[in-house]
Parts: structure tokens; sequence; C-alpha cells
């Protein structure tokens, strides 16, 4: 099932759209793609598009 964005604004508690945006993008890609659990994507998606806009754009390598 997809996550919606009207949830994460909810769940972040934010109006950053690109960062919704980009947390949207990669929780639905884990649900979809990878199988995760809605919940643990969300989190995992919120670290890494936190990641991704702290670093300039790219994601950190250290994490793995």
């Amino acid at each position: 099932m997809e996550i919606t964005l009207i949830e994460l604004k909810r769940k972040i508690g934010t109006t950053d759209q690109k960062f919704l945006n980009k947390v949207y993008l990669l929780a639905n890609g884990m649900v979809k793609v990878h199988g995760y659990d809605k919940e643990k994507a969300v989190s995992l998606a919120i670290d890494m598009a936190t990641d991704w806009f702290n670093n300039g754009g790219k994601y950190s390598m250290n994490k793995l």
C-alpha cells in the first residue's frame, strides 16, 4: 500500500515540499520494491532524506 503525502505531512510535521517529496519517493520505493513495512520505510526515508539534504544532494556512504 502506498504512503501518501498527506500521511507523511502528518507524521513528519513539516511543510517543506522538497523534503516531503524526497521522503515520499524513498519510502514508497522501499515499500513497493523491497517490501518494507510502512513505518520502517518512513523512518529510514527520513534519515536518508536528511542525510541527502545535509550533504549537498549526495548520500553519505558511512552509514552502510
